[in-house]
This record gives structure tokens, sequence and C-alpha cells, in this order.
């Protein structure tokens, strides 16, 4: 997931989530501290961000330079426009991540006359700093997040979806009689910070008596199956290994159980996309573009996320959520019009079933979460429009 996958969990709690959100989202760069780096620290800037990091400061993360990107001439023939992305979690091999790493280390970016710079900020005010403009993008963990923005009257819109099916999933042990979400009930379940709605989902559209179910809150150690403290743990499809759980486990997923959506989701500042809205347009065709590549050139693509993840990020975490997550890029709607795509019905579908369900309390408008303007502007008959 990565990039702010912002592992939120819902209203109103998504905001306080936003760190853990990122949930298989993006990371430090090399050289760099681990996740568990100490809160006080400043963001994790690129190269360009000497003057950067003090925006965002207060929201804590870890900071470290990265390896220079190619530039190319043709870039370098026009001032370059600063554009600041915000991931919410360590860098790794997560298509939305790799995809600005990539977009700046093979000099997209800089053709189209745009100087990419990032930080990873941790803090629980993340999404805020796009809206307040401090950061021009990022990227949010799906729908769910980008409804709670549009409650909380943030300025950002949704302009692609990466990842077209949802991060998260259910782990339990393999030899579990659970097999179904109504094997639930008379059993414990993993509560992080808040209930997913993936979880609340799968409980309303399988008739589950939620309150047969013990519901336990949780840490991020993934060894509470092990541990016997849940039976049922919530966690994500790519992150973390399956070694890292000390038990064998196998899943079940939401989308086999009434409650398919998707994953992570490019969001940008509305204000900064009127007053720049050629500025946004090659951004977003320089991140597709590095899309394709990452989905096209595997070892390559690991290659250069490596260079920039940090040290507690390694090849084989890389390789295992590169084995999970390409795949989700390509459906129907994405082989026909390219990756990224999504569509209005796609919006509205998610939206009716998460009003019918209760889990939201009034159905807001798809113009207010989402815009084609952009994905159109780049895309013709299917194929990236290039530079």
């Amino acid at each position: 997931m990565t990039s702010l996958d912002w592992r939120t969990a819902f209203f109103p709690t998504a905001l306080v989530a936003l760190a853990a959100l990122l949930g298989a989202c993006g990371s430090t760069a090399a050289p760099t501290s681990s996740p568990a780096a100490p809160p006080a620290a400043a963001p994790v800037s690129s190269p360009a961000a000497a003057g950067s990091a003090s925006a965002a400061a207060s929201a804590g993360s870890a900071s470290a330079a990265k390896p220079a990107a190619a530039q190319s001439p043709a870039a370098n023939a026009k001032a370059a426009t600063p554009f600041k992305f915000l991931f919410g979690y360590r860098i790794q091999a997560n298509p939305s991540t790799a995809a600005v790493v990539i977009g700046k280390d093979q000099g997209y970016y800089a053709q189209q006359g745009i100087n990419m710079d990032w930080d990873v900020v941790t803090g629980q005010t993340s999404l805020r700093l796009i809206a307040t403009g401090q950061y021009q993008a990022g990227s949010v963990g799906g729908p769910g997040t980008v409804v709670d923005m549009v409650s909380q009257n943030l300025p950002l819109i949704a302009v692609a979806i990466i990842n077209q099916e949802g991060s998260r999933t259910f782990a339990v042990k393999a030899d579990s009689p659970i097999k179904t979400p109504k094997d639930f009930e008379g059993m414990k379940a993993g509560i992080k910070i808040a209930p997913w709605p993936e979880y609340e989902c799968m409980l309303k559209q399988n008739n589950v008596d939620r309150s047969k179910i013990k519901e336990i809150s949780i840490g991020q150690s993934n060894l509470e199956l092990k541990q016997g403290i849940v039976d049922i743990l919530p966690t994500f499809k790519s992150n973390p290994e399956p070694s890292a759980y000390g038990v064998d486990v196998r899943t079940i997923n939401p989308e086999a159980n009434g409650c398919a959506t998707w994953g992570t989701t490019l969001v940008i500042n509305k204000q900064f996309a009127a007053d720049h809205p050629d500025v946004v347009t090659g951004w977003l065709k320089a991140t597709l573009k590095a899309l394709q590549f990452y989905s096209d050139n595997k070892q390559q693509a690991l290659d250069i996320v490596q260079k920039y993840s940090g040290v507690d990020v390694t090849p084989s975490n890389n390789a295992f959520i590169y084995s999970i997550e390409q795949p989700q890029l390509l459906t129907d709607v994405t082989r026909k019009n390219g990756l990224g795509w999504m569509t209005r019905e796609q919006w509205d579908t998610q939206m009716n079933q998460m009003y019918s369900q209760g889990l939201v309390s009034a159905q807001p408008k798809t113009d207010d979460m989402m815009t084609l303007d952009y994905l159109q502007k780049i895309y013709k008959d299917g194929k990236l429009i290039w530079p």
C-alpha cells in the first residue's frame, strides 16, 4: 500500500490513525533510521527538501538524504516548479510509493518541469499538512479515507486509484476453525485503533452477531495470533511477510465476503490544482509513467526502490510486496484505459454500499471526492501521452 497507504480506520478516527495507515506504504530513504525512530525526529526529506523539513518538523519522522535522480537535458532547459509529496509510511515497493521514487530517479518529473521533493511524516496531522498546502499531494489507503476527508471539509480530491484492490485482510491461524466471517462469533477479534470498515462490512454482509465477538484493542506487533491474544488479526496483504506472524496463517479477505473495495488512491490539494493545473497534469503523468515502469520492469524497479529504502526494509521485504501489489494494478478498466484509471461508477457503487451498510452517516457527492480531469488529459486510447 504505500505512500500515505494511510492505515486509517474510519470516521472520525481516520486522521488519528493516519500514521499506521499508510499501512504497507512508503518509508525512509537510504541511509535512514528504522520505523521505530524517536518521534521527535524530523521528516525524511528528498534531496531538494533542505528548506522543506521545517514545514513538517512538528509531525515527527526521521531525516535522510536520498540518491541523486537522473536529469534530462530537456528538463534542465526550463525552470522547474517545486512539488512536495507526502509519504505516510516508510519507502518500500508499494506501487504508489515506488512510482514517486522511480519518477524522480528516472528523471520523469524533471522532464515535466517539476522539482519533486518528498517527506515521510507519520504524525497524526499528515493529511492536514497536504490540506494546508505544505505539501501538494499524497496518497491515502482507500475510499473510506477519502470520505473522511470530505466529512472533515479538507480541500483534497482524488485524482487516480493505484491499487485497484483493497490492501486489508484478516489473518487467522492456519489450523483455526474460522473459515468465514460468521465464524467470528465466539472468537476474539483484534482492533487496531478502531474497527476497520472492511471488518464492519463483512459482519453486516454475513449476518454476524457482533455482540458475540470479543473485540480486543491491539498494537502493531503482528504476534498477537501466536500469543493467543486474538483469534482474528487485522493485517495487510503485502505487509508483513508471512514469517513475521510467528505461526502459519491464512487470510479471510473482504473481497471474498461481499466487501470489494480498492486501495491506495492519489490525492491533491484542491487550491494548488486550481492555481497550477498544468503542474498537476505533469505530476500525474510522470507518476503514472513511473508506475508503468514499475509494472513492466520488476527487478529494475526493485533495485531503484531499494536505494531509497531504509535499512529496515530488506530486498526480501520489497520483493514480497511487489509480488502481492503489482497484480493489483491491473483490471479490465486499467488495461483498457491505463494504469491509475478510475470511473464515476466505481465511486458511486462504493458510496452506495457504504451508505446502505451504515458505514457513513451521509452519502457524499462523488464530485466532492474525485475528478477525472487529469486522467483524461494524460491518456488517449489507453496510452499515456508522453512527454
